[in-house]
């Protein structure tokens, strides 16, 4: 039998996962009586979703990054990573200004893990892709139909139009980009960045 490290470690840490959240969970079941079809079908949902996201770390990270606003190239970006903003902030991501409403995509494969409103991003994506890497997406008008947690992307994977939500609001519509090798921890996206190659 051929032994892959990577993968066997990964199979191993879902394993025990699955066992401790399953023992947590079944006794929020038992107290709370829910029904445990739904239960069972959530846990399950649960668990592979975080196989998954496992898998999706093993992979080499991601080194070119098409830039995720359809039709904008290269020499219209500007790099802002470390401008100042307020309360004392400075900006971690790239600035992508485009068209209300202007498409945006995903830059790698991987698995959507949040989609939510923030009072700084407003609507706003995460995207966990290979080698761990998060990819945040930000200000957008609204999101594309069907993108929740779970979902499967690509670079073809729309997620988003291009919006001035949050604390955008009263800027030129734009879309914030940012990379964490874990959660908050940023680098500079711009340097990834090459041209799309279906504009």
């Amino acid at each position: 039998m051929h032994f892959n490290p990577k993968k066997d470690v990964a199979t191993l840490v879902v394993f025990v996962f699955a066992a401790v959240s399953w023992f947590y969970a079944f006794s929020l079941y038992e107290r709370h009586e829910l029904n445990i079809f739904l239960f069972i079908g959530e846990w399950v949902e649960d668990v592979v979703f975080d196989y998954r996201l496992v898998e999706m770390r093993m992979q080499n990270k991601v080194e070119a990054l098409p830039i995720p606003v359809y039709d904008v190239l290269l020499k219209d970006v500007d790099d802002s990573w470390g401008v100042a903003r307020t309360e004392g902030r400075t900006h971690e991501g790239t600035d992508i200004f485009a068209s209300y409403g202007t498409p945006v995509f995903s830059v790698t494969d991987g698995y959507v893990v949040n989609t939510y409103f923030g009072h700084r991003g407003g609507n706003n994506v995460m995207v966990f892709g290979p080698g761990g890497m998060y990819y945040y997406y930000a200000h957008f008008e609204r999101l594309a139909a069907n993108v929740e947690r779970g979902m499967k992307v690509s670079p073809d994977t729309v997620l988003g139009y291009v919006g001035t939500s949050g604390n955008a609001e009263g800027t030129p519509p734009h879309l914030h980009f940012g990379i964490y090798t874990r959660p908050w921890d940023a680098i500079n996206p711009y340097p990834f960045f090459v041209d799309r190659w279906d504009r």
